[in-house]
């Protein structure tokens, strides 16, 4: 899919297939669909990342929900998976100038979207400084490796990330500051439809009316 509205529109049309499901077969197939956006490269490469985010999270509703019935629990577990996959895939595919200017199509201020696209790559930045300390720690022999001694190296490990955190912070401060929130250029953004963004937008069509009729 070429256009970023399209995504956008999938992205929409997946979450509300998502919400409207009601039996555990329509959930199952919907979170098995999201999980073909694995065969995307840009997907592949962060989804160690997305485990990360996505076991402790379903660790934590699949026990609460496991104390009513089992099936609730499976139920949350899988529609926890399909919401955090769309977004997931969305921003995976979707570069921080064509989410801005998405948002400008749908007109939200732009002072809203350029911050926004700014945070997003702060967010890159910041994850990117976590890695190399962690990877620094490492080396000069913090156990960060370890489950068990990673609490007790817990305070080494923060002061440094505390300190990196306020650097990219204040750069990001800059940067909208020379940039001029308020004095943004007022160009319309420029989005080429093309077929499969079509086919794209009816396939999340398709989904939610799946979700209606297995009700």
């Amino acid at each position: 899919m070429n256009d970023p509205r399209a995504r956008f529109f999938l992205l929409v049309l997946y979450t509300t297939a998502l919400s409207l499901a009601t039996s555990l077969t329509t959930l199952g197939l919907l979170t098995a669909l999201g999980s073909s956006v694995w065969v995307l490269p840009q997907v592949r490469t962060s989804t160690r990342a997305f485990l990360k985010a996505f076991i402790p999270s379903a660790l934590v509703f699949g026990t609460v929900t496991w104390a009513f019935q089992g099936a609730i629990a499976l139920d949350a577990v899988l529609r926890l998976a399909g919401l955090m996959l769309g977004p997931w895939a969305f921003f995976q595919t979707t570069e921080p100038e064509s989410v801005y200017q998405v948002m400008l199509w749908l007109r939200i201020p732009r002072s809203w979207g350029f911050t926004f696209s700014v945070s997003r790559q702060f967010l890159e930045i910041l994850s990117s400084d976590l890695t190399e300390i962690r990877h620094n720690l490492l080396t000069r022999g913090l156990p960060l490796d370890r489950p068990l001694k990673r609490w007790l190296a817990l305070p080494r490990f923060l002061l440094p990330v505390l300190v990196s955190s306020f650097h990219t912070a204040e750069q990001l401060a800059e940067t909208l500051e020379t940039r001029g929130i308020g004095q943004l250029p007022k160009t319309k953004p420029t989005f080429r439809w093309k077929k499969s963004d079509s086919l794209g937008t009816l396939a999340g069509v398709l989904l939610v009316g799946f979700s209606l009729w297995t009700r």
